[in-house]
């Protein structure tokens, strides 16, 4: 279920798998703990969930923010994902409006929204907050 470069995979994999009989591993995660340089480049949001964790994130608490090169990293990964997937190369645009406002014009534009209303009940304590 994760997506990957098939000649890093390859590359990877026969070492990993050595790996886990030398050190008598349970698991693959094991023998990546030990040996973090064996990771294969996931191009998925594992990236984002494995840099939280390193971070001392906990399920419940306050997520920690994201470094600017670790938001580049991950722009990155997804770059190459759409460059992969469409051959064709990712041109960043040009302007610089919120996603929201992007959302709405391109729902304007394609005739799918001419103006809207919007009203939100919640309907337990879990949704004061929103």
């Amino acid at each position: 279920s994760r997506l990957c470069a098939v000649a890093e995979w390859e590359a990877k994999y026969p070492k990993i798998e050595a790996k886990v009989a030398e050190l008598g591993a349970k698991n693959v995660s094991e023998v990546l703990a030990k040996c973090p340089e064996l990771k294969v480049t996931e191009f998925s949001k594992q990236y984002v969930r494995d840099v939280l964790l390193e971070a001392g994130f906990k399920p419940g608490k306050a997520v920690p923010k994201l470094t600017e090169e670790q938001v580049v990293e991950c722009t990155r990964r997804y770059v190459q994902v759409y460059e992969s997937l469409t051959h064709q190369k990712f041109d960043f645009p040009t302007y610089s409006f919120p996603a929201s406002q992007r959302l709405v014009n391109n729902l304007k534009a394609a005739g799918v929204i001419k103006g809207f209303c919007c009203m939100i009940f919640a309907g337990s304590d879990s949704d004061l907050g929103h």
